[in-house]
């Protein structure tokens, strides 16, 4: 069984066996991958930390969310609103595939994007 705990070493995830290393590298961690805002939406990519996965198969370790800031919840522009990946670079595509969905459903265009490495 793998580990459920991850830390980030650069934009890596590194499996960590140490509940408590890995409560305090939470603790002081920045885990934004990318935050875009196309209109009153807001589109959140993160590094979970935690394993999402049930069953077998790489770790879900990112998640990207669309957000109605109106309605201070998540706003399902794709079945499921929410899309889990294992790395980094798979992140950072789910974000901008989040972002363009958005951008073509509503006709906005994003007007703020933050990124952080």
């Amino acid at each position: 069984m793998s580990t459920r705990f991850y830390t980030l070493i650069g934009q890596t995830p590194t499996p960590c066996q140490d509940v408590l290393e890995w409560a305090e590298w939470l603790e002081h961690s920045d885990r934004q991958v990318s935050l875009t805002v196309v209109g009153r939406y807001r589109i959140s990519t993160v590094f979970l930390a935690l394993n999402h996965r049930l069953g077998d198969g790489e770790p879900l370790l990112f998640e990207t969310i669309v957000f109605d800031k109106n309605e201070q919840h998540e706003v399902g522009f794709d079945p499921g609103c929410i899309e889990r990946c294992a790395t980094w670079i798979q992140a950072e595509r789910q974000h901008e595939r989040a972002v363009r969905q958005v951008e073509a459903s509503t006709g906005l265009k994003r007007n703020q994007t933050e990124v952080t490495a």
